[in-house]
């Protein structure tokens, strides 16, 4: 799929530098152009999670929660705990599981991540997040404002109709807000799989806002939209 969306991330006080390893492929905003520490952190955390699917045979394929090893490397295990808490499997995180590592990594008040269309951000200042819900009514209209005071926060999107993700629902997008990109990311693809239609979003939003860390949600289908929490429309 063409990223687009990279083409409208724009901010006067950021540099953007593009690091891609394998699979995985971010687009940075960052003070200062950060490509080779970045692409260094990627390529170590790669390693350690690639050594251990090798190990863990149905890590990687796992469609609902699994237990682990008990060597298991600290980012399976965080990402075990983020699907565990949204009922998927791990690989569901794993998106918001390098944005997380990255940003805890470096060291930086300025730093906007972004992987596959979800997003870590990190900022002294105020932040407008763009959704791109594909061809309805809604797009280009869903613009979300947070404050400095909410950050850092990570805001996922999970599609059945954009990307390459695994999606067993029929969402245009879900998108859900929290400070961990881990879970935000597995709960995306938890509450997109739960929608089938649009009578589905008041209990799939029930869902999201039943499970600890989750700030807010928006989903849409059907040229319909239903929105919880740390929600503010601009």
């Amino acid at each position: 799929m063409q990223r687009f969306y990279r083409d409208n991330m724009n901010s006067e006080n950021l540099v953007y530098f593009r690091v891609a390893v394998k699979e995985t492929d971010l687009y940075v905003g960052a003070e200062n152009d950060l490509s080779d520490p970045v692409r260094e952190i990627i390529i170590k955390y790669r390693n350690i999670l690639e050594e251990y699917i090798v190990r863990h045979k149905g890590f990687a394929s796992a469609l609902a929660p699994i237990s682990l090893y008990k060597d298991a490397p600290d980012i399976a295990i965080r990402m075990a705990d983020a699907a565990r808490a949204a009922k998927v499997g791990p690989m569901a995180a794993v998106a918001g599981a390098f944005s997380q590592i990255l940003a805890e990594e470096l060291d930086c008040d300025e730093l906007i991540i972004e992987n596959g269309g979800d997003l870590y951000i990190k900022s002294q200042h105020d932040r407008i997040v763009s959704i791109y819900p594909g061809e309805n009514k809604f797009k280009g209209r869903l613009n979300l404002h947070f404050s400095k005071e909410d950050m850092p926060l990570s805001v996922c999107t999970s599609s059945s109709k954009l990307g390459h993700s695994l999606s067993f629902g029929k969402a245009d997008s879900v998108s859900i807000i929290s400070h961990d990109a881990f879970l935000a990311d597995a709960m995306a693809t938890s509450v997109c799989n739960m929608i089938q239609k649009s009578e589905d979003i008041p209990r799939a939003l029930e869902f999201a806002q039943s499970v600890d860390g989750v700030l807010g949600a928006v989903a849409i289908i059907d040229n319909k939209l239903g929105a919880f929490g740390l929600v503010e429309f601009v």
